[in-house]
């Protein structure tokens, strides 16, 4: 047999026929798992991808949902800060119409975002950004939180920034969506939180807040109820409400939402807005702010309670003295700043505006929101921390039944003290606070110019003469001892003129003070004074004298170029020169009275020595156009018209009939009932006129303005004729101002009174520099350069650069100052 022949038998070869077969059908175990497994994985990658698919499709719906709402949400902030009525109206959901007018009223309160009323001052322009929405499951309703800056005045006085954030609700209407009311739901189930001294209850959703503001509110009525002054008694319990109606925001901001508003106070269920309300904290600065908010309204209501005052008479007072012992309890600053203390330099501190607010008709929303209520404040402040022994509660019972303001005064200090002791001590008072405050003043400003200040401050009642150097800030005495009666700055700011009365041997005399100088100018028996007239060249000095008996002034002109140890040479003149700029001519009044209001008299033209040319007419007040143009008031009739004349034929013409000012001021209708009483033109613009109209029966006084070129009267100042007049019109030296004063006596307070106001020639604009104050000063005095203006009072100058804006309080502590004027 072959060595190659293979050997096989018939079951060999069907065991390779029946094997081939099995990769047709048959396969092992493990194999079909591997399939189902890899058919589980298509199939799971098939559903991610189809749940990622839905997913998708769902975020991007919410994100399409989320910048809807924002969109709306956005309109809503920006009608609250453009304070846009039609705006709000259009994303305002209208399905409950008390919440939706709720809203409209806090916008047109301004008190959409702002929380003012509660002492948190809305802070848009630095609000964080961005906003979280909040979307409900059916995509119908959400809810978005924003913060909103916010500041308050620590009770120490410094005010601290924090944000609070606010809660919106919207829902979806056909067309948008709209800021709603929040449901039943959002608010959650009312929570009680009882202490000793306090019940607190609290919406759910503000639950952890509540109890906090309950432990913390708890705390301040405890040491309310340990105050002296104040005290409970064992039945002693607030029921507070943190409320969730937003009407609650608008009844804060009513100014008698401080007052009982019964006739005897009963105490209520004090209702404040819950936190979610106002905004919720999102630190402890805020946290602090809304506990400080919280507790001045429950310390005020159980004031209030014990008090029992009847409401509303004298609500100002009572509210002063309610800020006053929340202030003292220390749960808020006190109300006045430095702002309001400084308006003592344009509003002093007088009993007179007090009065009247004692007295008002006014309703007690008004009399609370009076530009003089800060001088309540003061008055309430001086009088607790200065000159009562009493608590300001008892102060508060004491105003029931007070007939005016005088008999409460007595209840509550020394019923003994005279009213204008009292007034002087407690302006005293405020002008330290003013100058405590006000800090030095600016080197940029500072006057190049000393001010002199005579005072009866020298043995057995003689003056002495002060100087204050602005650049030292100090005060020195020039002249000491002497019997100054009259003291006058010379029109170039060079010094003063000085009139000294000898009792001894009856002479007077009268001399300048120039750079520590004294400069003899004339000795006699007749009393000689400066009119505060001098020709442009400073040579002649223009002077009154009153002779023993004499009604009439006689004039003479003292040429200061001929001065001596014994006096300067005087030349007699028919009456008070007014030169022209250049000092070629003068204008005489024949007829020279001391005093504010002249009468009519003959005017006689003179040349610069004042020696007379021609006689031109009949009138008052004259005053130069120019170096050929004169004018002055003539009264024909009795109202009285301005004309204008010139050097070269003193022909009068009519510039400002009297019947145009009619046109002018309001009611001047008959021309028997009201004159003009001054008229002046401006010194660098001619055609400017300024006048003062007296109404007789109205009792009213008006500065008016009168342009000569457009034939224009403008109405610049109406004033009460308090038993006084408007005074001639001061022009600073460089045509920028003018300063009129009033002046008036009080006889309830014994006192003589000036007003001051200033006009802005360039701006056109009347202000107030000071209101009834109290002096006997002259009307003050201007720097050369017409920057300074300065004003004496009893203790204290005040000093005004209106070009800056700034005014400073010079106090001091000299008695019966007379005079005042800047010097070189």
């Amino acid at each position: 047999m072959s060595p190659d022949f293979e050997w096989r038998t018939d079951e060999e070869s069907h065991w390779e026929d029946t094997v081939a077969p099995a990769s047709l059908g048959w396969r092992p175990a493990w194999r079909r798992w591997r399939l189902w497994l890899a058919a589980l994985v298509l199939v799971g990658l098939a559903t991610f991808a189809a749940l990622r698919l839905l997913r998708q499709q769902a975020a991007q719906a919410a994100t399409a949902v989320e910048t809807d709402v924002l969109s709306s949400h956005h309109l809503v902030v920006e009608a609250a800060l453009a304070s846009d009525g039609e705006l709000l109206n259009s994303v305002l959901s209208g399905r409950e119409p008390a919440w939706t007018q709720s809203q409209m009223a806090l916008l047109t309160a301004g008190l959409f975002l702002d929380r003012q009323p509660l002492g948190l001052r809305w802070q848009p322009e630095d609000a964080p950004a961005g906003a979280v929405v909040t979307l409900a499951p059916d995509l119908r309703s959400a809810e978005v939180a924003f913060r909103e800056r916010y500041e308050f005045r620590a009770t120490n006085g410094v005010t601290k920034t924090f944000d609070l954030e606010q809660t919106a609700v919207y829902r979806l209407s056909e067309t948008r969506w709209l800021l709603s009311p929040p449901a039943a739901e959002f608010w959650g189930t009312p929570v009680r939180s009882n202490g000793r001294y306090l019940s607190l209850t609290f919406p759910g959703r503000d639950a952890e807040l509540g109890h906090r503001l309950a432990a913390d509110l708890e705390g301040v009525m405890a040491a309310f109820c340990a105050t002296p002054a104040l005290g409970c008694g064992p039945d002693f319990s607030l029921e507070v409400e943190l409320a969730t109606n937003p009407d609650i925001l608008e009844e804060l901001a009513a100014p008698t939402s401080w007052l009982p508003e019964e006739e005897f106070y009963v105490p209520p269920r004090l209702v404040l807005p819950a936190p979610t309300l106002v905004g919720r904290p999102v630190d402890e600065i805020g946290y602090q702010a809304l506990l400080q908010a919280y507790a001045r309204r429950l310390a005020a209501a159980a004031i209030n309670q014990k008090v029992e005052w009847l409401c509303c008479r004298q609500a100002i007072f009572y509210r002063a003295l309610l800020d006053l012992q929340l202030w003292q309890l220390g749960l808020q600053p006190w109300p006045l700043t430095r702002a309001d203390y400084r308006r003592a330099l344009s509003r002093p501190v007088s009993l007179g505006p007090l009065t009247d607010l004692w007295h008002s008709d006014a309703t007690p929303a008004e009399v609370l929101a009076h530009p003089d209520a800060w001088l309540v404040y003061a008055l309430v402040e001086f009088l607790v921390t200065e000159r009562s022994t009493l608590p300001a509660v008892v102060m508060q019972r004491q105003l029931y039944n007070a007939e005016n303001l005088q008999v409460w005064l007595a209840r509550v200090t020394d019923p003994d003290e005279t009213n204008l002791a009292f007034q002087e001590a407690w302006q005293a008072f405020v002008y330290e606070k003013v100058a405590a405050s006000q800090g030095p003043l600016p080197e940029e400003l500072r006057p190049e110019q000393d001010i002199l200040l005579m005072c009866a401050e020298g043995r057995g009642g003689a003056n002495n003469l002060y100087r204050y150097d602005l650049a030292r800030e100090s005060w020195s005495v020039d002249l000491a001892d002497r019997d100054f009666v009259v003291m006058s700055g010379l029109p170039d700011g060079s010094g003063v003129a000085l009139v000294e009365q000898f009792i001894t041997n009856d002479q007077l005399a009268l001399a300048l003070w120039q750079d520590g100088r004294e400069q003899p100018v004339i000795t006699g028996r007749t009393f000689y004074y400066s009119t505060g007239l001098m020709d442009p060249t400073g040579r002649f000095l223009a002077l009154a004298g009153y002779g023993p008996g004499d009604e009439l002034a006689a004039v003479n002109l003292a040429d200061l170029t001929t001065c001596h140890s014994l006096g300067c040479s005087l030349s007699p003149v028919n009456g008070l020169p007014i030169w022209s700029p250049g000092g070629a001519h003068t204008i005489l009044i024949e007829r020279y009275e001391f005093s504010s209001f002249q009468p009519e008299t003959t005017l006689f033209r003179g040349d610069r020595l004042g020696q007379l040319v021609k006689q031109v007419g009949i009138g008052r007040e004259p005053f130069w156009l120019d170096e050929q143009t004169y004018g002055y008031l003539r009264t024909i009739s009795l109202l009285g018209d301005v004309v204008v004349a010139t050097v070269w034929d003193d022909a009068p013409r009519v510039v400002l009939p009297a019947d145009k000012l009619a046109t002018a001021v309001p009611g001047l209708i008959d021309p028997e009932e009201w004159y003009i009483s001054h008229a002046t033109a401006h010194p660098s613009h001619p055609s400017l006129f300024f006048v003062t109209v007296v109404d007789i029966p109205g009792r009213q006084e008006f500065l008016v303005r009168y342009n000569w070129e457009s034939d224009e009267a403008t109405l610049l100042l109406t004033r009460e004729n308090r038993t006084g007049g408007l005074l001639q019109p001061l022009f600073s030296p460089d045509g920028r101002w003018l300063v009129v004063q009033t002046d008036t006596f009080n006889d309830d307070l014994n006192q003589r009174l000036s007003d001051y106001y200033l006009y802005d020639i360039a701006q056109e604009k009347v202000t107030t520099l000071q209101i009834d104050h109290t002096t006997i000063f002259p009307i003050g005095d201007w720097t050369t350069d017409g920057q300074w203006f300065v004003q004496g009072g009893n203790g204290y100058l005040i000093l005004t650069n209106p070009a800056a804006g700034y005014q400073y309080l010079l106090p001091h502590d000299f008695n019966d100052c007379t005079a005042i004027a800047w010097t070189k």
